[in-house]
């Protein structure tokens, strides 16, 4: 029988390895948006989609992700 400290850590941990993987994609994924133009963008989004890490993040974190991906100024543009 666990404890409840014992509970309390293994949630703990996946909570960071949740983030790990968040912040693991978000930098895989955007310093490649980055070097883009717009149409080489919506190809690498839906790349994110196929990722196996993305479908262990929640809902949420996904649509947070794909919002600070989409927010990213590909390299066309930050030349404008």
């Amino acid at each position: 029988m666990k404890t409840v400290v014992e509970t309390v850590v293994n949630t703990a941990d996946i909570i960071r390895l949740d983030n790990n993987i968040y912040i693991n994609l978000i930098n895989k994924y955007k310093n490649k948006i980055a070097s883009e133009n717009y149409a080489q963008k919506i190809k690498t989004l839906s790349e994110v989609k196929k990722d196996n890490d993305f479908n262990k993040l929640s809902e949420e974190e996904k649509d947070k992700l794909f919002l600070e991906l989409m927010a990213v100024k590909s390299a066309r543009r930050q030349n404008v």
